[in-house]
């Protein structure tokens, strides 16, 4: 097992290094959060020191491309020039414009943020961060939960830290699949189970329309649409995952006064999305689309379904180092 696995390892290297001879790859990153935090359990967050070396480094040697130009070199099928890069935000945390944006903005730089729009004016966290606030926090619980998902019961103990971080990482993909309103009554649940409040952390809030408005008007900010409830779009039906995306792209439309063109699935794996959901994005007249899955850009890319590569906190050496890799194999 182990040298077929590097056997496959290998032959994957090679047919990348041979399409990246035929076709300069591009590479499109993802970020979620620019903030310090002490508790990051699904490592969103980049610290504000190390997100402006790693933006610095790539404005000195990387070519860094604002979003149109990006994608209008995709639209056409042209070579990208080399070691193009687009950054890009999903979700649309507050820290995106107190904490990112003013980065960018000092190496004249631009970030395409792709905005959920459900949470936007509310004190609510997302539903994530709200797991890890009941869970992974000090807040005392009671010693078991009794967690009901479709027609399945789980029981739950709770009493020792390691028993709710085990229940956290169970109950989390368990939420991730559910339907909004099935989705939003587990939660209530769960808040009066851990006896906290629905409302959330300010550390953790989401953009004010006011705030998206001011972020829209940078320079240094391109605006995309994320859904309306950041659901997996491959779970609903057609219809409601045209609902999703055109709700969010109306929302954001009428805040910014600006035509939304871009589009990225929420999660973003191969299983989050579907053709339906490709289908629903064209009948919308998204322009782009971005998925969240480890692969270059080539000129060839199905614009719909465009790969794009997470970045976790890394200082500048392990930035590099990443970056390096990204544009090899």
């Amino acid at each position: 097992m182990l040298a077929l696995s590097h056997i496959n390892l290998t032959f994957g290297r090679f047919i990348r290094a041979s399409l990246n001879w035929l076709n300069t790859p591009a590479v499109i990153l993802i970020y979620h959060r620019v903030t310090d935090l002490k508790t990051d359990p699904q490592m969103l967050a980049v610290k504000p020191e190390n997100f402006s070396k790693q933006i610095e480094h790539l404005k000195k040697n990387y070519n860094v491309l604002k979003g149109e130009d990006f994608f209008r070199i995709l639209k056409n099928r042209e070579q990208f020039p080399p070691k193009s890069i687009l950054v890009t935000f999903d979700d649309g945390y507050a820290d995106n414009f107190y904490q990112a944006l003013p980065i960018l903005e000092s190496y004249n730089t631009q970030a395409l943020f792709y905005i959920s729009t459900s949470q936007l004016n509310t004190p609510r966290e997302f539903w994530w961060d709200d797991l890890e606030r009941i869970f992974l926090s000090n807040t005392p619980v009671p010693p078991k939960l009794k967690f009901q998902h479709n027609s399945d019961s789980h029981l739950f103990n709770t009493s020792t830290v390691e028993e709710r971080t085990l229940t956290y990482r169970k109950v989390h993909p368990l939420i991730k699949i559910q339907d909004y309103q099935i989705r939003e009554n587990t939660l209530q649940q769960l808040y009066s189970w851990a006896g906290v409040a629905a409302e959330g952390r300010k550390t953790h809030r989401i953009l004010t329309e006011n705030e998206l408005l001011k972020l829209s008007q940078s320079s240094s900010a391109l605006i995309g649409a994320h859904t309306h409830n950041h659901v997996p779009l491959s779970t609903l039906t057609y219809e409601r995952q045209i609902e999703e995306m055109k709700t969010s792209k109306n929302i954001l439309e009428n805040i910014t006064g600006r035509k939304i063109s871009h589009f990225s699935y929420p999660f973003g794996t191969t299983v989050d999305y579907n053709r339906q959901s490709i289908t629903a994005a064209k009948e919308l007249h998204f322009s782009t689309a971005c998925a969240n899955f480890y692969w270059q850009v080539h000129s060839w890319n199905d614009p719909l379904q465009i790969p794009r590569i997470l970045v976790r906190d890394w200082d500048l050496n392990e930035f590099q180092q990443k970056m390096k890799e990204f544009f090899k194999y």
